[in-house]
């Protein structure tokens, strides 16, 4: 899936088991916190998957790592 938001591309590649809904708001959710740098890719790629776990799994996780996430 490939994402332009605010003037950048972003290209993500789906795993093959992933529903289409979950890689659409992982790939949207990283867009979205606009990474500047690898490091801050990286970083939001983990947080997007504590969203996606957050969101459809009905998992939690302590304040400080709820509080990063952008619902």
């Amino acid at each position: 899936m490939n994402i332009v938001y605010n003037g950048k591309l972003y290209v993500f590649d789906k795993n093959i088991n992933q529903r289409e809904d979950i890689f659409y708001d992982r790939c949207w959710y990283i867009a979205k916190s606009n990474p500047l740098t690898e490091d801050d890719i990286v970083k939001n790629k983990k947080l997007a998957d504590i969203y996606i776990n957050m969101k459809y799994l009905g998992c939690r996780y302590s304040k400080g790592i709820e509080k990063q996430i952008k619902f």
